[in-house]
């Protein structure tokens, strides 16, 4: 078409130009001649004129002609017949017959590898774009496997390839033929527990010996491995009784044809609901009552519960058991047993070991249950392995009580001094040593390297002491180099710096490591440099299923020691009993008074800390960025009070901000900052600081570089960036 085209515009100029030609040889021959001539000359140039118009016209339009000629690819929904697409996507169903509910496998190549590229099952004859039955994204992959379920309507269908969330259309596989199912099959009860007796109704089957009917989770595309299976015997109804399975889920009985994989049906779900058992208290003494609590269990005369040392393998000799008389739910009373240890209690299945669960553990203890255990999580493993030994030191100058339970696990630096890591038992009465580790003898658990900053390490001490070392009240202290949110350019913005390794916790981390910690914990304190910031905040609060009611941190650098353990723990110890939030007043008053010359501490309340941070925040950026007043915003931020690690700072107090966007004449911002210092005085429960250089603290800082030049990308993804969007500030002009 493009030749064709190109040659009647190039027809169109030789007839301009062979026009043009002609018209000036007449008119020249017309020169000097009567004035007869010259009107016919007149209009001779007329009608030149009009020529001229009318082949430019043509040449401008068949110009255009060529131009739409050449073939483009939409950006829309198109169709497998145009020509002017190459599909480069390959798409094979199969079988190609089957009935409806059964499996089909849908094998693809050369899709293009974008996350949202996706294959939808349609009905032949559906238009892109129309209402598909299903659809699955291929989540980046080029090639593989997909597993759909045939629609329960009879018919033709096949399955189309589309770009990237679009109805970009690249490629159709061969069409499927769907047939209704005269199959029946009906699965009572729908609720069971392990174990339990289901019974299955069946209809309309071949009749064949080997015909087959098949316990499936649902979601197992057929042929792959199932549960239980059995033979019809040629009847083509009936009934059949299965056992369900030990493991909790949804499970649904499927029909197959003479020993094949050629599906006939399914059943309604069964959702077998998984064994419960609650032992309380989880703390005793031997000879104690301990209750179980039970639910889920088959309902047979002799399932059994049984008492067992934790570790000991089923069928070995247990403590103690119960029939439970063909209950399924209810309570038992156990008596703890006279030797100490790790206990939980276990159902099995009619008298048989058929394992169907297990209880939390119970520790049986003679020691009783302490107001507070504090848990200090040490990285000595960099710069500060002295410091480690040293606070250890403070730690052992007071020592644990029956009362306050003081554990540790330190990691010190191979350099510095030794290998491994080790747990303690603080008491108090060890003997420093002469060599590395100190303290020997109040070690309980020597480990190989750790690597601090994996939040599993953090979860596996926490679980530990609590476990053994039990109390009404927690308080967990982050110990080692932080950085809060470092300003730009520094790797480190997190905490737990382990250099054996070669990692930190940033703030998934840290969120993801509180996750995994079984009890609840009342204070977290990060002796650190720089934590107490609004971001680490928001993102332990938002994250972490049992958030910590309290958070003890510094928005300023910390120095070399750090907190005074001897003076806290020596104030616990002398009142066991005092709460939470006047423990993390002691601490505060404790650091700024041991003798730094510039420092900060605070404590702040962390219940629903991001659901109230997030409107406010949220409506002081939008006000700040549309304010007429950029220059004076400007100048708050430059001079608020400010915190670094080194000599950038781009951590500055959230309450001096706001008040100097009040008190410098920010009009259109005055209520906004008004909301963000009465959102820091509530949420900071107490606060000190010591020095000149820190004099307009608050408690809580913030994330504010001087302009949008030095903004850090890699702040995108906080959760209270997220949120608050306090990027789109940072970022304006």
């Amino acid at each position: 078409m493009s030749v064709f085209w190109s040659e009647l515009v190039s027809t169109m100029i030789l007839i301009l130009l062979g026009g043009g030609v002609v018209a000036n040889f007449v008119l020249n021959k017309s020169k000097g001649q009567s004035s007869g001539h010259s009107k016919r000359r007149v209009i001779m140039k007329k009608y030149f004129i009009l020529f001229l118009l009318v082949a430019l016209s043509l040449t401008v339009i068949m110009s255009g002609c060529l131009k739409t000629a050449v073939p483009t690819v939409p950006s829309e929904s198109l169709t497998d017949q145009s020509e002017e697409i190459k599909v480069i996507s390959q798409l094979s169903a199969s079988p190609t017959s089957v009935n409806s509910g059964q499996t089909i496998t849908v094998t693809f190549s050369g899709a293009p590898g974008n996350q949202k590229d996706f294959i939808a099952l349609y009905k032949v004859g559906v238009p892109n774009g129309q209402p598909y039955v299903s659809y699955q994204f291929l989540k980046g992959q080029t090639s593989g496997t997909l597993y759909f379920t045939a629609p329960s309507t009879a018919g033709k269908y096949e399955f189309r390839m589309f770009r990237n969330n679009t109805w970009v259309y690249l490629g159709k596989s061969n069409p499927v033929t769907v047939t209704q199912s005269s199959v029946s099959l009906s699965a009572s009860p729908t609720s069971v527990s392990p174990g339990q007796t289901i019974t299955v109704t069946f209809f309309g089957a071949p009749g064949n010996q080997k015909d087959f009917i098949a316990l499936y989770k649902v979601g197992v595309p057929n042929g792959q491995p199932y549960v239980s299976y059995q033979f019809l015997k040629g009847q083509t109804s009936g009934t059949l009784s299965f056992t369900a399975p030990s493991t909790a889920g949804d499970y649904e009985f499927r029909m197959f044809k003479n020993n094949d994989w050629v599906y006939l049906g399914k059943s309604n779900t069964v959702e077998v609901i998984p064994v419960s058992l609650d032992a309380s208290p989880t703390l005793v003494s031997p000879g104690q009552s301990i209750t179980v609590t039970f639910f889920g269990a088959p309902g047979n005369q002799k399932d059994f519960i049984a008492l067992y040392k934790v570790g000991v393998p089923n069928g070995q000799p247990y403590v103690s058991y119960q029939f439970l008389n063909g209950q399924t739910s209810g309570t038992l009373s156990f008596t703890a047993p006279s030797t100490v240890g790790d206990y939980e209690f276990r159902m099995f299945k009619n008298n048989d070991w058929v394992y169907l669960g297990k209880s939390n553990p119970v520790i049986v203890s003679t020691v009783g249950l302490a107001e507070w255990t504090v848990m200090v999580y040490m990285s000595g493993d960099n710069t500060l392995d002295s410091a480690a030994w040293n606070d250890l030191g403070e730690m052992e100058d007071v020592g644990s009580t029956g009362q306050v339970r003081i554990v540790a696990q330190l990691d010190p630096y191979t350099p510095s001094s030794c290998t491994g890591t080790y747990r303690y038992y603080v008491t108090g009465t060890a003997a420093q040593g002469t060599s590395y580790p100190e303290y020997p003898a109040d070690i309980v658990d020597s480990l190989s390297e750790q690597d601090m900053a994996d939040p599993s390490v953090l979860g596996n001490f926490v679980n530990w002491a609590t476990t053994n070392y039990p109390a009404d009240h927690y308080l967990l202290v982050f110990w080692d180099h932080g950085g809060g949110w470092r300003e730009e350019g520094m790797i480190n913005k997190g905490v737990m710096v382990d250099d054996t390794s070669g990692t930190f916790m940033d703030m998934v981390d840290l969120a993801d490591a509180l996750d995994l910690i079984n009890e609840h914990i009342d204070i977290i304190g990060f002796d650190a440099c720089l934590m107490q910031m609004i971001e680490v905040a928001y993102q332990i609060e938002s994250s972490v299923t049992d958030v910590p009611d309290y958070m003890v941190g510094s928005e300023d650098s910390e120095w070399n020691d750090g907190w005074p353990y001897d003076d806290f723990l020596s104030h616990l110890t002398s009142n066991p009993t005092m709460s939470a939030a006047t423990l993390g007043e002691t601490i505060v008053d404790d650091y700024v008074n041991s003798g730094p010359t510039n420092a900060t501490l605070s404590l702040i309340d962390l219940n629903d800390f991001s659901s109230i941070a997030d409107p406010i925040f949220t409506a002081f950026q939008i006000a700040l960025k549309g304010s007429t007043h950029q220059t004076k915003i400007a100048a708050a931020r430059v001079l608020a009070q400010n915190y670094a690690y080194s000599n950038n700072y781009r951590i500055r107090d959230i309450y001096d901000f706001a008040e100097r966007i009040y008190m410098l004449g920010v009009y259109d911002c005055q209520a906004e900052a008004n909301a963000v210092m009465n959102f820091v005085d509530n949420v900071v429960v107490y606060e000190g600081w010591v020095g000149p250089d820190v004099a307009n603290s608050h408690g809580l800082s913030i994330y504010l570089p001087d302009d949008k030049f030095e903004y850090d990308s890699a702040y995108d993804t906080l959760l209270f960036n997220v949120d608050t969007n306090w990027q789109s500030f940072l970022e304006s002009p």
